[in-house]
């Protein structure tokens, strides 16, 4: 009996110990669960905690840091919102800004302003700003390869000399922050914080209820998943998929389709990202070289246009019918669309139909994992090279806390915006979601292609493809003089700025 006795009270004691592991806390706070080796420690949506290694006593002196953004809903709503009704994403944001202010004990404000033809405006004000006594703007959220070039001209400063960011964190992309590098200097960064960088990320979207129609058996979740996810698989899927819905023997926009996209920047660059793609591919010794006209280019340029011009199950919309392209798929007149991932929040009100969101295809399962890329209006920081040393500092450790806590909370609350799912409630779709972000690659040619030629080389694949120019190689060639010179001189001017060191 006494045995028997012992044996219920250490249960009792055990009892509350595997109930408060088990349980997640709501709000900020994290919670721990106990294993036999070590205390693992999670978040709010169930991951793994992390932390910011930036020491927890830094602060200053009420210092106001002032963003310069372009103007725009879509930028504005990186950082602030201006929704009259509180919604989960913007009140995560207001809650990220005031995290870092209390933190840091700093204010930040955000100044907005056009952008311009061919980002002029926006530019004129990084300049002038940089150019005077004292800087009239501390970061700036910089257009993609449309402010790159200000590199060249020593309008940023070089992150490398702060130490209060921790590039080597999971809320920076470290496919930015290693390509972007060259010769030991880094101007611009993206992390969390740069949330038009997830929001323009490339991914395919299905219908659910149409797929299954026709693929029963068949989930893509667990295909993805298992990596074989492939091109050949997702052309096999898409490419036959066709029914003539006015029955006019006559392939238009108002029949039903495997995948319908567009010759626009926003679909027909996904095809790029999803085969990996580089414009520049750093050497052995981390020397950008171009690589865009390589055999893996040329290969993966034939079978996309083989599959987008000569495949029954494909209607392609000329570029300015983009949102035609959009309409099909809501109407469910489509299984598939290829688009960004910010289009979710857009099926989300305006679909009936249950949809899902996959990263896009492996050029085949020899590819080392899934690869995407924000659409090229997506923003970067850069911080203003005349803010001064000690100013620089504190700079970096508001960008450093602000992808820390966008990390957190803005990334998980932003999945709800795409899909209408909660983040730690739905294990496959969210993970599905979390395999698209971690895709995310970038590439030095890339980043800096408008300063490395003009016409801008990043816009050679968009231009044959929408063209319907069925070689890629000979037109290339055309120009190959102009881009090899062009990243030269480029590379040069950093190889000079490190021996001025």
């Amino acid at each position: 009996m006494k045995k028997i006795l012992a044996l219920v009270l250490a249960l009792l004691m055990i009892f509350p110990l595997v109930i408060s592991c088990n349980k997640k806390e709501e709000g900020g706070e994290s919670t721990t669960a106990a294993t036999t080796a070590s205390t693992v420690t999670y978040d709010k949506w169930g991951r793994e905690m992390i932390y910011s290694p930036l020491p927890s006593d830094v602060s200053y002196n009420e210092e106001e840091i002032v963003f310069l953004v372009r103007e725009g809903d879509i930028l504005k709503g990186q950082f602030e919102t201006s929704e009259t009704t509180p919604t989960n994403l913007s009140e995560a944001l207001v809650n990220r800004n005031l995290a870092v202010e209390q933190r840091l004990n700093v204010k930040l404000k955000f100044e907005y302003t056009e952008a311009g033809t061919g980002n002029s405006a926006y530019n004129a004000k990084i300049i002038a700003s940089a150019m005077g006594g004292t800087a009239e703007y501390d970061i700036a959220s910089t257009f993609a390869y449309y402010t790159s070039g200000m590199t060249y001209q020593g309008y940023y400063y070089d992150l490398t000399k702060i130490n209060t960011m921790y590039l080597d964190q999971p809320y920076w992309n470290q496919s930015y922050v290693e390509e972007a590098k060259f010769a030991d200097q880094l101007y611009m960064v993206i992390g969390d914080a740069n949330l038009l960088s997830i929001q323009n990320t490339f991914c395919m979207f299905y219908n659910k209820d149409e797929f299954a129609k026709y693929f029963p058996d068949v989930n893509l979740y667990d295909i993805v998943k298992s990596g074989n996810w492939t091109a050949d698989y997702f052309y096999a899927l898409s490419k036959d998929i066709y029914v003539d819905t006015r029955a006019n023997n006559q392939a238009d926009e108002d029949d039903y389709y495997g995948l319908v996209t567009s010759t626009h920047s926003f679909n027909i660059d996904a095809f790029f990202a999803a085969y990996g793609l580089k414009i520049c591919t750093k050497n052995s010794e981390g020397i950008p070289e171009l690589t865009l006209n390589s055999e893996k280019t040329i290969n993966a340029y034939d079978d996309v246009y083989e599959y987008l011009y000569e495949s029954k199950g494909v209607y392609l919309f000329n570029a300015n019918e983009y949102e035609n392209a959009r309409t099909s798929f809501k109407e469910s007149r489509a299984v598939f669309a290829v688009d960004m991932l910010r289009c979710g929040q857009d099926f989300t009100k305006n679909m009936t139909a249950n949809f899902g969101v996959l990263p896009l295809y492996k050029a085949s399962t020899d590819q080392e994992s899934y690869t995407s890329t924000p659409q090229d209006s997506y923003d970067a920081f850069a911080i203003l090279a005349n803010v001064g040393e000690d100013r620089a500092q504190m700079l970096g450790a508001v960008l450093e806390i602000m992808s820390y806590e966008s990390y957190l909370n803005v990334r998980p609350e932003y999945f709800e915006v795409v899909t209408k799912l909660m983040y730690s409630n739905d294990a496959e779709d969210s993970k599905m979601y979390d395999i698209i972000i971690d895709s995310i690659y970038f590439d030095f040619g890339m980043i800096n292609s408008y300063a490395i030629s003009q016409p801008n080389l990043g816009h050679l694949w968009r231009t044959l493809l929408a063209g319907g120019v069925e070689t890629f190689s000979s037109v290339y060639a055309l120009n190959a003089t102009n881009y090899e010179n062009g990243l030269e001189a480029y590379l040069d001017y950093f190889t000079e700025m490190q021996g001025l060191e």
